[in-house]
């Protein structure tokens, strides 16, 4: 596959919504660096509360700054790290009016061990496939603004990642995982499955994401506070990249709410660029 698409393929993702999503199971190679700052964009004016979908009388806007880091120790082991900046806004008044609120972003880091590599097994079915372990660490936001950035907790999480090249310029990934809030926060099951094709320079995905929390209230319900609730999102994405001669990986993404509980229909658009040292 198209090798820069392989580093940058969800490097838009793993900081669409959040700095928790996916990771890749294409690793950057031995001692290599990938930085990847991104800006997203979102913003929703309906959200569910428990699995009724409500109007707001106003919408809520949220500009985030993401910068990742992705540093391979060996060809077949990698570390991560993403950090940011958030700043969000509401003019709705069922959610208290006008209102703001900015800070630091969840840190994020971890490290990724590929343990099976499609190019260096004679199984033609066989997809790459790793494992990511990770740690979280709280940003600055205020967690109980409506809808905020995060849920102000310390963290950690576990996901198998996959990916597979199907035929040249075409293939799979996806990944699956739990993730452990400490606390008053749900914990997460959470996971995505997509599709890529390139050709040349010019590259595309299409994929479904969801996060399912796994306790929790419901908005409204007595005693709830927005970092407890039960929150659900099931998002289709796309994304159109291509790369220039210097190896630079260049992104724009879409996704948008399908479904979801005690979370906004959101739509949330995005750029990221993939520079290699």
């Amino acid at each position: 596959m198209n090798k820069s698409l392989g580093w940058g393929l969800v490097a838009g993702w793993a900081m669409a919504a959040t700095a928790t999503a996916q990771h890749s199971v294409w690793l950057p190679g031995a001692d290599r660096l990938v930085v990847t700052p991104s800006y997203v964009y979102q913003t929703f004016d309906e959200f569910w509360i428990g699995d009724e979908k409500v109007k707001l009388d106003g919408d809520l806007w949220q500009h985030t700054a993401f910068l990742g880091f992705d540093y391979g120790i060996t060809d077949d082991i990698a570390l991560d790290a993403t950090i940011g900046g958030v700043w969000s806004e509401t003019d709705a008044g069922m959610l208290g009016g006008d209102q703001s609120d900015d800070g630091l972003t969840d840190t994020t880091i971890g490290i990724r061990q590929r343990f099976v590599d499609e190019q260096d097994v004679n199984k033609w079915w066989l997809p790459s496939l790793a494992v990511r372990v990770g740690a979280i660490i709280p940003g600055t936001y205020d967690e109980n603004f409506p809808f905020s950035a995060g849920d102000g907790a310390f963290g950690a999480e576990a996901s198998l990642i996959g990916g597979k090249t199907i035929c040249p310029g075409f293939g799979m990934y996806g990944d699956v995982g739990y993730r452990y809030r400490d606390g008053h926060v749900p914990d997460d099951f959470f996971g995505s499955v997509g599709t890529y094709v390139s050709w040349k320079f010019l590259s595309a995905t299409f994929g479904y994401r969801f996060t399912e929390g796994l306790s929790g209230p419901d908005i409204g319900d007595p005693g709830f506070t927005f970092p407890k609730v039960k929150e659900i999102s099931h998002n289709l994405e796309g994304s159109l990249g291509i790369t220039d001669r210097g190896g630079r990986f260049y992104q724009v993404f879409y996704a948008h709410t399908i479904e979801g509980r005690n979370t906004g229909e959101r739509d949330i658009f995005g750029g990221a660029i993939s520079f290699t040292f």
